[in-house]
């Protein structure tokens, strides 16, 4: 694969890490630096798909799950099934709630959590609920997400 080279500016700890993973892997520092751009290019790829499968099922008119259903789920000590969710009029007014697309990526967070009791879900779940009160509150809080002008990222 062709290359072409990009100048940046990066703190001294940071390139310290790079070289010091880049050692362990016996690769140059600039391959692994590679590696991470990508994994975070890669990343964004994936969520701007998602958020464009998660407008295309609102436009219409998925099941969604009200965030009280989903902070009780997410909390629950024993496994039980994902919410359902409902059909709300599309004439309804803004609301924020989840898709039940999202099923996997919370499932993971759940389980993730409960590995690592120590990062307390519970403190998340209040974290999670203060997002949930601000965008609703505010709609127009937070950054507008790359292109998306209906989808704000906090």
């Amino acid at each position: 694969m062709a290359s072409a080279s990009f100048t940046h500016g990066m703190d001294p700890e940071l390139r310290a890490e790079i070289e010091k993973i880049a050692r362990f892997e016996d690769r140059s520092a600039s391959y692994v630096a590679n590696l991470a751009i990508r994994g975070f290019v890669d990343e964004r790829q994936a969520t701007r798909d998602l958020v464009r499968e998660g407008l295309r099922q609102v436009a219409e008119g998925a099941p969604s799950i009200r965030p009280e259903e989903m902070r009780d789920w997410l909390l629950a000590d024993v496994d039980r099934p994902f919410p359902e969710g409902w059909k709300a009029p599309l004439s309804a007014p803004m609301r924020l709630e989840y898709l039940r697309s999202s099923q996997p990526g919370l499932r993971w967070v759940r389980a993730y959590y409960r590995r690592h009791p120590q990062l307390d879900i519970r403190r998340a779940a209040a974290s999670l609920r203060t997002a949930e009160t601000v965008l609703s509150e505010h709609p127009a809080a937070g950054r507008r997400f790359e292109d998306f002008e209906a989808v704000r990222d906090t």
